[in-house]
């Protein structure tokens, strides 16, 4: 629990200099690498709670908490595939406009809630 402590303060710690880093890569046209790094970051992370969830979904079984595991594995993949769209952006392997990553990730968020939801009601 200390480590991810730590690692989530370091991170809080990263953030202004981050900023100043994109603020410098905006200026020059050039991409980030510390944006990119971040951004293969939370798509490794996103994929790995996918799988997370797909595996908790097929341990229960069609259970009352299945439906509740599946929203939230879909959550993810969407989540996972903004990420992937974000990363193409940024290394202009992709033309298209950044909108489309905001509302992949507003869904996403909707779909968490959802599930959150469902697996709240089954358990109450």
């Amino acid at each position: 629990m200390m480590k991810i402590a730590r690692t989530v303060i370091l991170a809080l710690v990263a953030l202004p200099v981050s900023s100043a880093l994109a603020q410098t890569a905006a200026k020059t046209g050039e991409v980030s690498a510390f944006g990119v790094a971040i951004d293969i970051v939370l798509l490794v992370a996103g994929l790995i709670c996918f799988a997370v969830c797909l595996k908790i979904f097929a341990l229960l079984r069609g259970g009352e908490l299945s439906p509740g595991w599946q929203v939230l594995a879909v959550s993810f993949l969407i989540f996972s595939l903004g990420q992937l769209l974000s990363l193409a952006i940024k290394l202009d392997i992709v033309t298209m406009q950044k909108n489309a990553i905001g509302i992949l990730q507003l869904l996403a968020l909707i779909l968490v809630a959802v599930g959150v939801t469902k697996i709240k009601k089954s358990l109450t």
